[in-house]
């Protein structure tokens, strides 16, 4: 059984209907975990808080710096927050989006940066030790770790009681494991289990930007963001060839209303950025659904007009007296033949 979609209100007269509203359970989970991770679990003093803390004031360091899309004051623990907000809000907008774009782009500087990437964190420690606590004695010259610092050696120097990650250091650059690198940028094969935060924000921006959206406008004033695209027109020139629109009469505009309101234009893909940009929103447009009344279809009818002068005004119309005569005016009016002037 299809799952009923639930409309949210954009504006008045501009409803739409989303088949996801929810990309936030991936970040919330990665943070959550993030946050069950101490100060200790990961090698670090407790002062300095969780992972999760830890790895927003990291970020931080590359949300500011000058060059970033995303520098100022604001920092990362708050930047990661609204990221957040965003991403448990049912909608999002193309500046919201933008700023999850620029995030993405951020970590990937991040990644790439000989002195920001957590793989890269220097140290050093000597070549090769003996004895531990107060009997720990240096051998040779010093070299470069990188990663982490709570290496055999450390260990020994330190007297501690913990265990070595051996995949959290490594004597060559962009090898390391660490806490931070596994946080940011994880496979959830690494010993802590993280998907890396910048996985989740990619897949998150992916299903944001292909989410399927259905439009309902019921406030004729928003129609003019859509009557200059082809594919309404060529909808409204079927429409209109329908004799079940007419009667010996009249054009019967209370029926098309009807119609209008229960059967939903599906969007051409060509069309589908343009109609989401027109009403600000994001995603891929499949349908839209005009529920307008008999008034404002005869409305929707003369705003056509406006950007086609050889489409008449609906009331200027005089109306032939058999469905074959009506069938052939109204195609030659959308055509712009001599008799739709």
């Amino acid at each position: 059984m299809v799952k009923k979609k639930s409309r949210i209100k954009i504006t008045d007269g501009l409803e739409i209907a989303l088949e996801n509203t929810n990309f936030s359970k991936p970040f919330v989970q990665w943070r959550n975990k993030c946050s069950g991770l101490s100060g200790n679990a990961i090698g670090t003093d407790e002062d300095k808080g969780n992972l999760y803390v830890q790895i927003s004031r990291h970020v931080d360091t590359t949300v500011r710096r000058p060059n970033s899309k995303n520098s100022g004051n604001t920092g990362a623990y708050k930047l990661l927050e609204r990221i957040a907000d965003i991403l448990k809000e049912p909608k999002q907008t193309e500046e919201e989006l933008g700023l999850l774009n620029d995030f993405v782009d951020d970590l990937e500087e991040m990644l790439e940066s000989k002195t920001l990437n957590p793989q890269n964190t220097l140290f050093r420690e000597y070549e090769s030790y003996s004895g531990k606590g107060e009997n720990f004695q240096p051998e040779g010259e010093k070299i470069e770790i990188y990663g982490h610092y709570r290496t055999p050696q450390f260990k020994a120097k330190s007297g501690g009681d913990f265990t070595v990650e051996s995949s959290w250091y490594n004597k060559k650059k962009n090898t390391a494991k660490p806490p931070y690198y596994q946080a940011l940028f994880g496979t959830g094969t690494e010993n802590l289990g993280l998907v890396g935060l910048q996985t989740i924000m990619e897949k998150a921006i992916e299903d944001i930007e292909t989410n399927g959206v259905d439009v309902f406008v019921s406030n004729i004033s928003l129609v003019n963001k859509l009557v200059k695209l082809d594919f309404i027109a060529n909808v409204f020139k079927k429409l209109l060839k329908d004799p079940t629109f007419y009667t010996q009469e009249e054009f019967l505009s209370s029926k098309l209303a009807q119609h209008l309101k229960t059967n939903p234009f599906t969007i051409p893909q060509r069309f589908s950025k343009r109609v989401a940009e027109a009403f600000d929103i994001v995603g891929d447009v499949n349908t839209i659904r005009f529920e307008l009344s008999p008034k404002q279809v005869r409305t929707l009818l003369g705003r056509m007009a406006t950007f086609n002068p050889k489409f008449p005004e609906p009331e200027d119309y005089k109306h032939p007296t058999t469905n074959k005569e009506v069938l052939l005016k109204w195609e030659e009016i959308i055509k712009g033949g001599k008799n739709g002037n």
